[in-house]
């Protein structure tokens, strides 16, 4: 089901990506792999974990500090410096709440 989703959802968007963002939507590391969309979304959840700061104490989930925390251990040995700072930081948020 979820595979012909997004096949369906990548041949409607294909036909209209101007030819100057071809190379971008098309690069192995483009928008229609994983590789993109997992390190967006982490830096979105950083975000947010971010945006709690300012919220009072009383306010910020126990639970969901715990699990910014828990969930993403930092690796020790990253292959690209860019995955340490997307595990590094939740991991500080999540101390930081």
């Amino acid at each position: 089901m979820s595979s012909r989703l997004y096949q369906f959802l990548i041949r409607t968007v294909d036909k209209h990506v101007p030819p100057r963002m071809q190379p971008f939507w098309n690069h192995e590391a483009g928008p229609k792999t994983i590789f993109f969309w997992a390190p967006l979304v982490k830096w979105v959840l950083v975000g947010a974990g971010i945006g709690d700061l300012t919220r009072p104490a009383e306010n910020v989930s126990l639970f969901q500090s715990t699990s910014m925390l828990s969930v993403n251990k930092p690796d020790f040995f990253p292959l690209v410096q860019g995955t340490a700072q997307y595990d590094l930081l939740p991991s500080a948020v999540g101390l930081g709440q």
